[in-house]
């Protein structure tokens, strides 16, 4: 039972601590350890909108941004079909993950109809791969075998067995996405997730004194196009905090891009540092994973450093994020 799929469903085999009431091992097979390696090639504004009504924790105001996009005449954007790439954002990756054993995004292609092409990124003769989560601030994939089994049990510490109890969990999509979500913003995601632990309360914004006008400027690190890009923020003496912001459509546009990019591309420049999660714990496990775990280096690539599909990348983009090519395409005549 503990490796059975069933549909859209994975088992997953877990030692929860009854003590302390927490995740410190899971168990699984490829076919989730494949699902969990696709969080590095999906777009920040596809976890937005497959989150919002499926997950219990949020993000934070990046919601807001994806609202914002939702909210705005379609007068105000390049053209309608611009609107609905920014809400549905294009996976350059989608191929890869559009037939996992759990697909997180039911989304369809321009034709109508799901991507039939399936595809694995992890061998299926490997090893049975774990998760752990200790102490807060772990969620690592290994493969097993007896030495890396005693050796977590040595990290994990357990002393005494009697206190530990195995469970089986089923996955679906609202649980893998949970624990995404989670993954972003707390240190103990499989807890949270299979645990049903309430969710952190949304910070209080609390209320704001007008301040008087300031310029702040921008400079991407590589001075790309040296380019620069100021804003007008209305800025609260007493709080120290920012109450608006007023800026020209470059700006705007570059917030708005921020929807298109994969989740890995965040971590590969370190932008993990910003959140309160775990999820950089993840994509360390796929940098450290050799052939021997990946179907090759191209798939390695794919998950490191994701890039954007052909044709959405942002002219004057700040973030230094590579835009896949257009396939080539041939014809004959006859």
């Amino acid at each position: 039972m503990a490796n059975k799929q069933v549909d859209n469903i994975i088992s997953l085999v877990v030692l929860v601590d009854k003590e302390k009431k927490r995740v410190i091992f899971a168990e699984s097979d490829d076919d989730l350890v494949d699902t969990f390696f696709s969080f590095m090639t999906i777009l920040v504004g596809t976890i937005i909108r497959l989150s919002s009504d499926k997950s219990a924790a949020k993000i934070g105001c990046i919601n807001n941004l994806y609202k914002s996009v939702e909210n705005i005449d379609d007068k105000h954007f390049h053209s309608r079909a611009f609107k609905q790439m920014l809400q549905s954002p294009r996976n350059n990756a989608e191929s890869h993950c559009s037939k996992l054993k759990l697909k997180i995004d039911q989304q369809t292609t321009r034709c109508g109809r799901l991507m039939d092409a399936e595809v694995s990124m992890t061998k299926g003769e490997s090893k049975t791969p774990s998760f752990s989560d200790k102490d807060g601030d772990d969620l690592q994939v290994m493969s097993m075998s007896t030495a890396a089994s005693l050796s977590l049990v040595s990290k994990l510490g357990i002393m005494d067995w009697n206190g530990i109890e195995k469970n089986i969990f089923t996955l679906g999509v609202g649980e893998v996405l949970n624990l995404l979500v989670c993954s972003l913003v707390c240190k103990t995601p499989l807890t949270e997730t299979l645990l049903k632990h309430k969710p952190a309360t949304a910070l209080d914004t609390g209320n704001f004194v007008q301040g008087k006008p300031v310029e702040y400027q921008m400079e991407d690190k590589k001075n790309i196009r040296n380019g620069k890009i100021s804003i007008k923020l209305m800025v609260s003496k007493s709080k120290k905090k920012v109450c608006y912001a007023e800026a020209k459509k470059d700006f705007v546009n570059l917030l708005l891009s921020f929807l298109t990019i994969p989740l890995g591309h965040f971590l590969k420049q370190k932008c993990s540092s910003s959140l309160n999660g775990c999820i950089d714990h993840l994509y360390k496990s796929v940098q450290d994973l050799d052939e021997q775990r990946l179907k090759s280096n191209y798939h390695k690539e794919m998950l490191v450093s994701p890039k954007l599909a052909s044709g959405i990348g942002y002219e004057n983009d700040l973030l230094g994020i590579e835009e896949a090519s257009h396939p080539p395409y041939y014809h004959a005549q006859y």
